[in-house]
């Protein structure tokens, strides 16, 4: 009914004055793509079974034990620690990438086959029909828009690219996974209450830790701290709409240096896709200001140790910044949405951010002028260092085992399905 709707309305010519607003449109835009992303992976599917090669001399299919799937070379720090490991164990795996560049083109596997499946539709629909007894990806939205379910899967699980509260994905982000790897038992409550509400099936939850944080951990225990009187602050926020860039654009870059700051800008990788131009214009803003450094290498790691505090919006980098190096963060979220995220359909407030405020302060948008008074006022408190340290104890479990776990979680359940 609605695709013949949508149609008329298409192919009709006669005037209309209508209004969708954007959430609406975005909706419509997304089953839209669904439905095509349905074809194309049904066509793909028919011309490879039935066109490209004749059935009298296609090769049955053979089932992997697992397949690991990155969406680009960003991803590479999470993937590369778990891939060693599997290797060492002599696991077999297949390792699919989206990024041509990838780093796992410059190993020497001996039992990972790695292979680049293309971007966007083409490698979703390849995963559409892959055969494999673990399927393992840190994508959310499986099986909501264009990203389907192999039914020649056993096994889908998720892991989480950086320290999250299982509910920061949009909304339905990891509905329809078989196993979710955590990062601590508070998270469990978080799904099971979701998993409720939503009426769906009981996923397995594993508490694993954060490969991220240990391999973060690693390079700061071997970094050379600096020391400096100038005072430095980290500007690292997210993408999106309710990114600190888009929403304030150079405001909070000008409140801090004329309190005399450096600002060390580090945005989102995802931001030179969505909002390119804003960049190019801050860039161009700032470009003789010799106290206005721009950061887009791949670690984040040398801004965060040369920094004295950072200033955030809702970014993955605040927990790794307070957990790792002990310092306080400032987060200017206040008036955060949360409608269009998981965590909108739990009545209370996950650990995320209730703990923000254990690490540092939290800011409304109209507060943003007293930051610098209260980036002072915070580092002269001492006891805020201790809060953070009991903090990142309570919410980082299994800290430095995150790859030995889930390795060992994919030998077990691995065993498990090929026992059945």
């Amino acid at each position: 009914m609605i695709l013949t709707f949508f149609f008329i309305l298409l192919f009709t010519s006669f005037s209309a004055y209508a209004y969708i607003d954007p959430a609406t449109g975005s909706a419509f835009f997304s089953v839209f793509m669904g439905i095509i992303s349905f074809f194309i992976c049904g066509f793909y599917f028919l011309v490879d079974r039935f066109f490209l090669v004749p059935a009298l001399f296609r090769k049955k299919i053979q089932s992997v034990d697992i397949i690991l799937y990155s969406e680009g070379k960003k991803y590479w720090r999470l993937f590369q620690p778990i891939l060693a490991e599997l290797d060492k164990r002599g696991i077999k795996a297949v390792f699919y990438t989206s990024s041509l560049d990838d780093g796992c083109f410059n190993q020497t596997y001996q039992h990972i086959k790695c292979q680049y499946i293309g971007e966007g539709n083409k490698a979703y629909a390849k995963l559409a029909f892959v055969r494999a007894k673990i399927v393992v990806m840190t994508t959310p939205g499986l099986n909501v828009y264009q990203l389907k379910k192999s039914k020649y899967v056993n096994r889908y699980v998720h892991i989480y690219h950086a320290l999250a509260d299982c509910c920061s994905y949009r909304l339905f982000g990891t509905d329809y996974y078989d196993t979710l790897l955590i990062a601590n038992h508070e998270n469990m409550k978080y799904v099971r209450d979701i998993e409720a509400k939503r009426h769906l099936p009981a996923k397995e939850l594993v508490v694993v830790g954060e490969v991220w944080l240990d391999q973060l951990k690693e390079q700061i225990d071997s970094f050379p701290m600096v020391q400096s009187d100038k005072k430095t602050v980290l500007l690292a926020p997210t993408w999106g709409k309710e990114s600190l860039l888009t929403k304030f654009e150079n405001q909070i870059i000008d409140i801090l240096l004329q309190a005399d700051y450096t600002v060390i800008i580090r945005p989102h990788p995802q931001m030179k896709t969505d909002n390119p131009a804003l960049l190019s214009v801050l860039e161009n803003r700032y470009k003789d200001n010799l106290n206005v450094i721009w950061d887009y290498r791949v670690s984040a790691v040398e801004s965060m140790v040369q920094s004295t505090v950072l200033v955030s919006d809702f970014s993955g980098i605040i927990f790794e910044y307070a957990f790792l190096l002990h310092k306080p963060v400032f987060i200017v979220n206040k008036n955060l949405n949360l409608e269009q995220y998981d965590a909108s359909d739990l009545s209370y407030l996950t650990w995320r951010y209730t703990a923000w405020e254990k690490i540092g302060q939290c800011l409304a948008d109209d507060e943003i002028n007293r930051l610098p008074n209260m980036i002072e006022q915070v580092i002269k408190q001492q006891h805020i260092t201790q809060q953070i340290i009991e903090t990142s104890n309570l919410y980082w479990e299994e800290q430095g085992c995150a790859t030995h776990n889930i390795v060992n979680y994919l030998e077990n359940k691995l065993r498990d399905i090929t026992a059945c």
